[in-house]
């Protein structure tokens, strides 16, 4: 029994040898403190150093354990267990906060959209523009730094009153039933002059009635043009 256990103890300690020999050590430097995740090993620096064993290896860093946002990291290592030192470097890139007033603009670097607005940018990601219904497009060149844009809203023309409340309307409208009952009455009036001189043959009353066929025609003239450009107005409104 004595033996069996001397047996086994050996054989655990020659493995536990023989990993210790197989063992990387992985080195992982950062361009600005943040939090390393190695599998389930968790650092809070901008270098950190741990002895890992061959296999599979998920590496993360990001800003926070909370958060996850441009900046954050993924990155899987295939270790044979041979190398002796592993050295990786990441470089965290930096975001900038945009902001709109009223939010909710929608985001575009060139044509790919990122998203509606508040929301996190790669620092110096390029040409960024902020898009919303009813408000000025703005551009903004390569942000560097955290901003809030104030949207402006589009004044749309609105005609605040439509031809028939207008005074030319009026005018026009009255002009019709002036001229109008003017033609017509002076129509009756060289008609009637008309019927007499039929009867007596007087000749001042046929001067008389192309005196009102005259008046008459020049109120129904009048009245056509006025309808006319009423008619216009109407027409391109």
């Amino acid at each position: 029994m004595k033996i069996k256990t001397f047996i086994i103890s050996i054989i655990l300690l020659a493995q536990n040898i023989f990993a210790q020999n197989n063992m990387t050590d992985l080195t992982i430097k950062l361009n600005r403190k943040a939090v390393i995740i190695i599998d389930t090993l968790v650092f809070n620096d901008d270098s950190v150093s741990v002895k890992i064993t061959g296999g599979f290896h998920e590496i993360k860093i990001k800003k926070d354990l909370r958060s996850w946002n441009l900046d954050t990291i993924i990155d899987t290592l295939i270790i044979s267990g041979e190398e002796k030192n592993i050295v990786k470097n990441y470089n965290i890139p930096e975001v900038v906060f945009v902001n709109s007033l009223p939010p909710g603009a929608k985001v575009f670097t060139g044509s790919n959209y990122i998203g509606s607005t508040p929301l996190f940018l790669r620092k110096n990601s390029g040409p960024v523009k902020l898009i919303k219904e009813n408000f000025k497009p703005v551009t903004v060149n390569s942000p560097d730094k955290p901003f809030t844009f104030n949207l402006k809203k589009i004044n749309h023309t609105v005609k605040e009153n439509n031809f028939t409340e207008d005074i030319w309307f009026k005018v026009l409208l009255g002009g019709i039933v002036g001229a109008g009952a003017t033609s017509a009455y002076f129509k009756l009036k060289a008609d009637k002059f008309y019927d007499e001189y039929l009867h007596t043959k007087d000749e001042s009353l046929l001067s008389k009635t192309n005196n009102y066929d005259l008046i008459s025609g020049i109120a129904l003239g009048v009245l056509q043009v006025n309808f006319g450009l009423l008619i216009y107005h109407f027409l391109i409104e």
